[in-house]
């Protein structure tokens, strides 16, 4: 046995070794076995580039060389010893994900590798048909080009379809974003005004004054044509305005007293709740 093959199995058993010890340091294991079959796939495209270019590593020498399928089976063996790793070690980390470096490497790594066996594959073709040295170059810068420039194309597209697509969703953010401070200022601006009014009604005893101030603040978060403040007599089932503010209609003056029976203010009373009235298309309105 040549001792490189030797060098390179004691390498690759110890880091399948290290990928069956138990999980006590099982992260620190897997890093170490993954640089170990890193080792071992480089020596391996080491002697088949070696083979590729016609001068076989260490040939001629006392030391017995590798041989060509014994070197393709340490490149494919090493590869497996990386990926037995998991993708949380440095080795394979650097190759997924969604990061910019990423997608770089996995699309760039494998067609450098790839240049470089094709390049020396055909270097070697060249030399044993004797074509021109010169044609063979070009032949390869230009495959080079082309091949470069697609690979340069499909990612430029697909990183350009994903910053579209972040750029979509960071505009529908702002959006969100300046909606929700819209409504937080507009419940701030609500709860300040209800404080207020809280305020204006606790702070005198003629309750003309507070009506006023009241209606004052009401007007601010809630434009109206007329207010009109009313006080139950439940005993003789009537309602009579105290306060108007705003547009007048018949009847509709201080120390008015209407029955309050089958109108929606008796609703109001008995319910003890709000009643919402949309008026689509807008008409004027009178409590029945």
């Amino acid at each position: 046995m040549s001792p490189v093959t030797a060098i390179i199995f004691i390498f690759a058993s110890s880091g399948i070794l290290l990928l069956c010890l138990p999980p006590a340091e099982e992260r620190l294991y897997k890093a170490v076995a993954s640089f170990m079959g890193l080792f071992v796939s480089a020596a391996g495209f080491i002697f088949i580039v070696g083979y590729l270019h016609g001068a076989p590593l260490l040939y001629g020498r006392n030391i017995i060389p590798l041989a060509f399928p014994t070197a393709a089976a340490f490149a494919f063996l090493g590869l497996g010893i990386i990926l037995a790793s998991g993708s949380s070690v440095p080795v394979v980390r650097i190759f997924i994900g969604s990061s910019m470096r990423s997608r770089l490497t996995r699309a760039f790594l494998p067609v450098a590798v790839a240049f470089v066996l094709i390049s020396d594959l055909i270097d070697t073709i060249a030399e044993y048909l004797a074509i021109n040295t010169a044609l063979t170059l070009s032949f390869t810068a230009v495959t080079s080009a082309i091949v470069v420039g697609l690979v340069i194309a499909k990612i430029a597209k697909s990183i350009g379809m994903d910053l579209d697509q972040s750029n979509r969703e960071r505009d529908e953010k702002v959006i969100a974003l300046g909606k929700s401070e819209e409504e937080a200022k507009s419940l701030a601006q609500e709860n300040e005004l209800i404080a207020e009014i809280g305020r204006v009604i606790g702070s005198t005893l003629d309750i003309e004054e507070v009506y006023n101030h009241f209606a004052e603040k009401v007007r601010g978060a809630i434009p109206f044509d007329s207010i009109v403040i009313n006080t139950v007599n439940r005993d003789n089932n009537t309602r009579s305005i105290r306060y108007v503010n705003g547009e007048f209609y018949s009847g509709n003056h201080l120390g008015a007293v209407f029955p309050i029976a089958g109108t929606r203010t008796e609703q109001i009373v008995r319910t003890k709740s709000s009643i919402l009235i949309n008026l689509n298309p807008p008409t004027t309105f009178y409590d029945d």
